[in-house]
């Protein structure tokens, strides 16, 4: 079947369940509030009850349709050609080769995913974002396929559909939990929209995902059957990992006044051998059992590799090729203002000091270590280096917590940072790079004080084992405190 003929017939089943919502949204809006009109004018015996329950329902049904008009917030830093000609170069031969208009705003955002919208009062300015993370991740020919594909929202129209569904999503999803809040006695409404949202969504995301493969077709004939799946494996593969990155690796630094290079950073988390490894058996456990969801609004990987007839395993990630992020100048300041972004205040954003990874152990987290770590002195004052394990309990009957889970987690970090300021203190060099265990390392030895305490707490390591090797460090009988 042709493609465009596919999408044009789903898209008119979208519009037709739109408009099937809001008419049913209308009607029975209206119905309730009919029904209210009847019971004051014509009814012997006003039931208040009733009254309450059809004014309310009534309401509640079309203040959750009623159209929002939001006001455009830029998601991030604008890029301009001037500034970064290499990049808009690219944009420019690609939407030459798509036969499309350039977009009017290109914006930089922090996370792996690149996406074309339009904006405006009449939806008539094109819009493009670009993530940073997603330009660290892939190379200029990945990144070129990209670009196509996104285009090729463009060349099929896709966008002037997404927008009017995707607000018809969120009025359904406003009017089901509105509904669902109320009193027991309003589930009679709630039922039929959520049975509705059901089938829209099932619908839709259908639509989605043809749109997607259209997409990944063209692409592909723009920029290369293999580098549009190379795009989607690594892209994929920074998927799974990036949330945690700036929950874990970025989050903390900023929490302590420091702004850390955001790219660079997220880089050398993934090529972390522990997250390297992660990455690599999820995304092979997703090959051979990914299905697709119902509410996921792309196909999963494999399908589209195999739209391309590209195998997801066989494709070369070029690790030595230029990474798409060199096609942007003044990084720098670029990601100064990316962060700022992630700030309400703009005074905190502005207070922040820069910091290299190499320096994050020393600079930002020492004076945290030693500060937990003095909190405890007392308690830690008998304690040594190869007693590390006697040190949990006595911590443990310190802590105040909801449960002896968090109990030990806020006991386990007080004894590693107690260790790690200890070691920093005889001249151990901190290592506490993204992705990676903190570690001290001197004269060819290395420690993972965090890891040690975690270890000896679940068994993994002995208590002998442990003492013999501080014995060879020289730290036997180095106390904690």
């Amino acid at each position: 079947m042709d493609t465009s003929r596919s999408l044009r017939r789903r898209a008119f089943v979208a519009v037709a369940l739109t408009i099937g919502f809001y008419t049913l949204a209308i009607s029975i809006a209206l119905g309730l509030l009919f029904l209210v009109y009847v019971q004051i004018m014509w009814a012997d015996d006003i039931n208040a009850r009733a009254i309450f329950f059809c004014l309310i329902g009534g309401l509640v049904i079309l203040w959750s349709i009623l159209p929002r008009f939001e006001r455009f917030v830029a998601p991030g830093p604008e890029l301009n050609e001037h500034e970064h000609p290499e990049l808009f170069a690219m944009l420019r031969e690609v939407a030459l080769a798509t036969k499309q208009e350039m977009p009017r705003e290109v914006y930089l955002i922090p996370d792996v995913n690149a996406y074309v919208s339009y904006r405006g009062s009449f939806g008539s300015t094109r819009i493009m974002g670009l993530g940073l993370t997603l330009m660290q991740t892939v190379t200029v020919p990945q990144l070129r396929a990209i670009v196509a594909h996104e285009f090729g929202h463009y060349c099929n129209d896709d966008l002037k559909f997404a927008g009017w569904i995707y607000r018809t999503r969120v009025a359904i999803e406003k009017t089901v939990q509105r509904l669902s809040s109320l009193d027991f006695y309003f589930l009679v409404l709630y039922g039929p929209f959520r049975l509705y949202g059901k089938l829209f969504v099932r619908v839709t995301q259908a639509i989605s995902r043809a749109q997607e493969l259209a997409a990944d077709r063209l692409a592909a004939n723009v920029a290369g059957a293999e580098p549009m799946v190379a795009a989607l494996v690594a892209t994929q593969r920074a998927g799974y990992v990036y949330m945690g990155y700036y929950q874990s690796e970025v989050v903390p630094v900023l929490s302590w006044g420091y702004r850390p290079p955001f790219a660079a950073g997220f880089a050398r988390f993934l090529d972390a051998p522990p997250v390297m490894k992660f990455v690599t058996e999820q995304l092979a456990s997703d090959l051979e059992s990914e299905e697709a969801d119902v509410d996921d609004t792309h196909p999963p990987l494999r399908v589209r590799a195999a739209e391309l007839g590209v195998s997801p395993r066989d494709v070369d990630l070029s690790p030595d090729a230029p990474r798409a992020v060199s096609l942007l100048c003044n990084l720098e300041l670029l990601e100064v203002q990316l962060v700022t972004g992630f700030f309400n205040e703009p005074s905190r954003a502005a207070a922040l000091n820069d910091v290299s990874w190499e320096e994050t152990g020393t600079r930002v987290f020492l004076p945290g270590w030693k500060e937990n770590a003095g909190q405890h002195a007392d308690a830690l004052r008998d304690v040594t280096a190869a007693r590390l394990g006697d040190a949990l309990p006595i911590i443990e009957k310190r802590v105040q917590a909801e449960s002896d889970e968090e109990r030990t987690f806020v006991a386990a970090q007080a004894v590693g940072a107690a260790f790690a300021s200890r070691l920093h203190d005889l001249g151990w060099m901190c290592d506490a790079m993204p992705g990676k265990p903190v570690a001290f390392t001197r004269d060819g030895r290395t420690i993972e004080p965090f890891e040690v305490v975690q270890r000896l707490h679940r068994g993994d390591l002995d208590a002998s084992a442990w003492r013999a090797e501080c014995e060879t460090a020289g730290l036997a009988d180095v106390p904690l405190s």
